[in-house]
């Protein structure tokens, strides 16, 4: 049984994407299958990119965060 998308982590996540992009380039699978294949890759493009959306704004959190303590102890 293959693991869901959502119980992933990003680099899981990134692994198989590359893993699906190697096999469709390769042009050795049937149609059907490239089909799935597309399906579930853009299904992992749509996840990866929310986990970046993500981190970018515990980034932004942090920065603010850390800017104002600066700024607070400069005054």
């Amino acid at each position: 049984m293959e693991e869901k998308i959502e119980d992933m982590d990003f680099e899981k996540a990134l692994n198989k994407l590359e893993e699906i992009n190697n096999k469709l380039e390769r042009n050795k699978v049937p149609l059907e299958e490239s089909i799935r294949l597309y399906e579930l890759g853009m299904e992992l493009v749509k996840y990866c990119g929310g986990k970046l959306n993500e981190a970018e704004g515990e980034i932004k959190k942090i920065s603010i965060k850390d800017g104002q303590e600066i700024m607070d102890e400069l005054d």
